[in-house]
């Protein structure tokens, strides 16, 4: 696990996520909902 306190996200329950572990997370995800032939977005359509 990588833990950069200078670029993090702060989630509600007071744990931080690097910026890095953030898009690692969106990625999985988005892998996971192709995988299950749900139908998907780009990480871009989230900055819309």
């Amino acid at each position: 696990v990588v833990e950069n306190p200078v670029d993090s996200v702060y989630l509600p329950d007071g744990a931080a996520l690097s910026a890095y572990q953030y898009f690692e997370n969106v990625r999985n995800f988005l892998v996971a909902i192709q995988e299950m032939g749900l139908p998907t977005f780009e990480a871009s359509d989230l900055e819309k």
